[in-house]
């Protein structure tokens, strides 16, 4: 699976401007402490996910065991922590949704790799693809509504 985590994407920090507007608070919050506080373990989840694709496996049985016990129990640690967050703004909360779906949808895909595995089935292989490929491209939505709710709300992204 190649994305880009969100992680990279919040290397920088939201700071300017917020100053009497709750949405651009809230908008500041989330990202520089709520995503910030759980980034770490997306990207241990996704470089875990992505050493399958990169051939670091002998047989399909390791990547089933591999998945099963190290990759899934991160990533739903991450979900957990994700879909913890809470909002007081129903703009800041519409945004993350964007964001949870497309975890979400990652982790069904991961799922369904795990099965196809298990099956031996390559049309589930395809199917897991597809919903990697959905997955991202939630990642990428979120992406560009941060940033317009950002433009939005007078929030530039400054380096730390």
């Amino acid at each position: 699976m190649k994305k880009i985590p969100i992680f990279v994407f919040l290397l920088l920090v939201v700071l300017l401007g917020a100053c009497g507007d709750p949405v651009a608070d809230e908008l500041e919050r989330y990202v520089n402490e709520d995503l910030e506080a759980i980034a770490d373990m997306e990207e241990e989840a996704i470089n875990s996910y992505n050493q399958i694709s990169a051939g670091d496996f002998a047989s399909d049985e390791e990547i089933y065991v591999f998945l099963q016990e190290e990759v899934l129990p991160m990533y739903l640690d991450f979900i957990d922590e994700l879909e913890a967050i809470t909002f007081e703004n129903s703009e800041v909360r519409d945004l993350h949704e964007i964001y949870v779906d497309a975890v979400n949808t990652q982790h069904s895909a991961m799922l369904k790799t795990l099965a196809a595995i298990e099956e031996q089935n390559y049309e589930k292989i395809s199917e897991a693809n597809e919903l990697l490929a959905e997955g991202r491209k939630g990642i990428r939505d979120f992406q560009m509504e941060l940033e317009a709710l950002m433009d939005e709300h007078d929030l530039e992204w400054e380096e730390e």
